[in-house]
């Protein structure tokens, strides 16, 4: 009798736990995380349950995240294409919601190497900028995005094949 009482208890919970975590409103289940790095996906950002923001769905579920919304959850996001670059690429910017857009980027020594405005960069919609890379020499980067007061940091790898 004890037995199948211990036995009736324990798939009881085991279920209700189970339900739980797919029914309720649980944000994020780490036995569904893995180490897939989703390499190759698009920039398509998301803003998870957690407050973080992913680079896109596959990232999140990679991270067991089981609910997000479209955008980042900050004010802006952004992304460097390829990274490391070689000459000219594009800068992918996101913005929660229209505004102009600062972009700077720095070499290891704060030395500043670019910087443009981009006026009214319209919210949820992917900007794409081109980035010209071929006067910065090879090195790491630190490229800053400003609007409204929000500032987002990235690191590139510049490396010019000669």
């Amino acid at each position: 009798m004890r037995l199948t009482v211990f036995f009736a208890f324990f798939f009881c919970t085991t279920f209700l736990h189970l339900h739980a975590q797919t029914f309720g409103n649980v944000c994020k289940d780490s036995t569904l995380a893995s180490f897939n790095q989703c390499y190759g996906t698009p920039f398509q950002p998301i803003c998870g349950c957690d407050g973080i923001t992913y680079r896109n769905e596959c990232e999140a579920l990679a991270k067991g995240v089981l609910l997000w919304g479209q955008g980042p959850c900050e004010a802006l996001d952004f992304d460097v294409r390829p990274n490391p670059l070689v000459d000219i690429g594009y800068l992918d910017i996101i913005t929660k919601q229209t505004s102009d857009v600062q972009v700077w980027i720095f070499d290891m020594f704060a030395r500043n190497k670019y910087y443009f405005r981009y006026p009214s960069v319209y919210e949820q919609t992917i900007f794409p900028a081109n980035l010209d890379a071929r006067e910065f020499g090879n090195g790491l980067f630190f490229v800053v995005l400003e609007t409204n007061g929000f500032y987002k940091v990235k690191r590139i790898l510049v490396n010019q094949l000669d």
